[in-house]
């Protein structure tokens, strides 16, 4: 799957600017924010993420464990762990992943850094 055709779940410590720069290159993004579920748990978010279709992006590393240790269903997770969290930064490290155009598999836990992403299959293929 293609980062282009992908639909994403932006979590609540994502800048607001990074899901404009989202939806600005043409990406479904749905914000938790936006949609009043700030303070709502992670599986509840992770959950409402595999009922749309749509791959989580979020600061924090729970999402990836909540799909590979509790095996909780899900399309994807982007885990941004980058040194600097700064709209400006993000958007930049965004931007050279999506360029690169990365083909992951449906349920793959994407790990993104400034200088490198990794990608890692989630055990049960993304599903329960």
């Amino acid at each position: 799957m293609r980062p282009s055709t992908l639909r994403f779940l932006t979590d609540e410590n994502v800048s607001p600017r990074l899901v404009a720069f989202l939806r600005g290159q043409g990406h479904d993004v749905q914000d938790v924010k936006e949609e009043g579920w700030h303070g709502k748990d992670d599986t509840f978010l992770l959950r409402r993420a595999w009922a749309t279709r749509r791959v989580v992006i979020s600061h924090d590393r729970d999402f990836g464990k909540l799909a590979i240790v509790k095996q909780e269903p899900c399309h994807g997770v982007m885990y941004l762990r980058l040194r600097d969290q700064r709209a400006a930064n993000a958007i930049a490290v965004m931007r050279q992943f999506l360029k690169r155009r990365i083909a992951t598999q449906p349920g793959s836990l994407v790990v993104i850094q400034e200088s490198r992403a990794r990608i890692r299959p989630v055990p049960h293929g993304g599903v329960k």
